[in-house]
């Protein structure tokens, strides 16, 4: 599975994706699955915003497997071009420490921005015999997106 890829990342079920994104009460999102050899490869999340006229296109969750950069890259660029046949003006997207994402988004023109929003701290607890200290205090091990820090839900935050 795609997220046996990743050493730490937040649970992604089923039921978890669907109460989060199908049947969110007031985001309308757009959801894609990323099928490959007769198996899911991986998959994307997309939201259009509107805010003081401009319109904003968020990539809110987006995860492929890690065993091949094209995975992302494909995901980046369809979500590119959904988002330009609906007159986008800004794409968004919450950089992971994953450097299969972090290479496609450069590859795709996106560039760091700062932003007036303050920096944001982890937190975590954890069992000692849960995950190796070296894996754990490792950020290149953890997976994040706009989906797990809940930022899409607070639309000042940029």
């Amino acid at each position: 599975m795609v997220k046996d890829d990743y050493q730490i990342i937040p649970k992604r079920t089923d039921a978890y994706l669907n109460w989060c994104f199908a049947d969110h009460l007031t985001n309308r999102y757009h959801r894609f699955v990323l099928e490959g050899g007769g198996e899911i490869r991986g998959y994307l999340v997309l939201r259009l915003i509107e805010r003081n006229g401009e319109k904003i296109g968020r990539i809110v969750d987006i995860l492929a497997t890690r065993k091949d950069e094209k995975f992302y890259q494909g995901l980046i660029t369809f979500a590119l071009e959904f988002f330009e046949k609906r007159g986008v003006d800004t794409v968004q997207a919450f950089e992971s420490t994953c450097p299969e994402l972090s290479k496609a988004l450069k590859r795709n023109g996106f560039s760091h921005r700062l932003t007036t929003q303050r920096p944001m701290k982890m937190q975590a607890w954890q069992r000692e015999d849960d995950i190796p200290p070296e894996i754990f205090h490792n950020p290149k091990n953890w997976y994040f997106t706009y989906a797990d820090c809940e930022s899409d839900l607070f639309p000042l935050q940029v």
